[in-house]
């Protein structure tokens, strides 16, 4: 298979310097919006794993769209909120969550590190697009998921990640330090 996007190019960059913070947040909606907001700014995609489903929405002007069920806190178990600029991502740990934030900072870096960005296909195709979310539906497997999308013209979506890459000049070795999602895209196959 054959996918076209504007992340084909799997080239080494180096413009951005990532910043990676630990976070901490009790569980509270008003705080873990505040927190969202200090990483990506004023608006991006949200991916909630609940106990019993998962859930992709938005977070603009200050709040994270939430059904009614999406909204009971006490079902989450992980979330990442992101964009272009950062992504927050935080895992229950006991009765808050706990996690990390990465925010890309503008500047050269060296040989040492430099960032990739890919994209891997979410299953399913789109069976409708409205209200700038997309349903994805794989009909073999009877699985279904609505995905918030700026553009709904694509039949495939991906998610868009950027790995950080690390090297150690004593050892001579390289690899991915971190990670994080990057952006929910449409992909040509």
């Amino acid at each position: 298979m054959t996918v076209n996007t504007k992340y084909n190019e799997l080239s080494i960059k180096r413009d951005v310097i990532p910043e990676t913070v630990p976070a901490s947040v009790a569980p509270d909606i008003s705080d873990i919006e505040q927190a969202v907001g200090e990483t990506i700014g004023d608006k991006g995609t949200v991916v909630i794993w609940m106990m019993n489903r998962i859930v992709w929405t938005i977070y603009e002007n200050g709040h994270i769209e939430l059904n009614d069920d999406a909204s009971v806190m006490d079902f989450w178990q992980e979330m990442r909120a992101f964009n272009e600029q950062g992504e927050l991502h935080l895992v229950r740990c006991g009765e808050g969550f706990s996690g990390r934030r990465i925010v890309d900072k503008k500047g050269t870096a060296g040989w040492e590190q430099g960032y990739v960005d890919s994209i891997s296909p979410i299953w399913g195709e789109k069976i409708r697009y409205e209200n700038g979310r997309v349903r994805l539906e794989d009909a073999d497997r009877k699985l279904r998921m609505d995905i918030p999308v700026s553009d709904g013209s694509a039949v495939k979506y991906g998610l868009a990640t950027r790995s950080y890459i690390k090297a150690d000049a004593k050892a001579g070795l390289s690899g991915y330090g971190d990670y994080r999602f990057l952006a929910v895209e449409g992909m040509e196959v």
